[in-house]
């Protein structure tokens, strides 16, 4: 063979090569591409989710910073004072303590109507102050059948 022969088989053995090395190294940057946009999506996902919890968490620290009362009783009369229904809250009992910074209380409505009762229920939800309604009891009354008597544990969650 002649040597010009020879180097034209060798430059197109190593151009061969050089292609082979550029197509794996094509096929692997593909491989690292796709497994970056799927991290990319996960993290996407992720953020939504962080940021939906950041927003919750704020708005329970904002209500939470609004409570300047101390003591459930005194938040229940800021829940039924401005519905008219203080004169219906018969007992007002406090249950320990849960954990720190938590207050627990058994309270006795008598006499409500369906709608007093809804309107109670939606106020102490959307109070400023975070009160949770953890038990809830309903009964028709005995003297009139047309009122409810309720009874419920509510927990003040406070910063303390």
């Amino acid at each position: 063979m002649k040597k010009s022969t020879l180097m034209i088989a060798a430059a197109g053995a190593l151009a061969l090569g050089a292609l082979l090395f550029a197509f794996q190294s094509l096929s692997s940057a593909r491989e690292k591409a796709a497994s970056l946009k799927k991290t990319r999506e996960e993290m996407r996902l992720m953020q939504e989710e962080v940021l939906a919890l950041r927003s919750t968490v704020e708005r329970l620290e904002g209500r939470q910073r609004l409570t300047g009362i101390k003591g459930i009783g005194r938040a229940v009369d800021e829940v039924f004072e401005p519905l008219g229904l203080r004169e219906k809250v018969k007992s007002v009992k406090t249950i320990e303590s849960g954990s720190a910074g938590e207050e627990k209380a058994e309270v006795k409505v008598e006499g409500l109507t369906l709608n007093e009762a809804v309107n109670a229920f939606y106020s102490l939800k959307n109070s400023p102050m975070l009160l949770i309604v953890r038990k809830a009891d309903l009964k028709t009354s005995f003297e009139n059948p047309e009122r409810l008597d309720v009874t419920m544990t509510l927990s003040l969650i406070t910063s303390q």
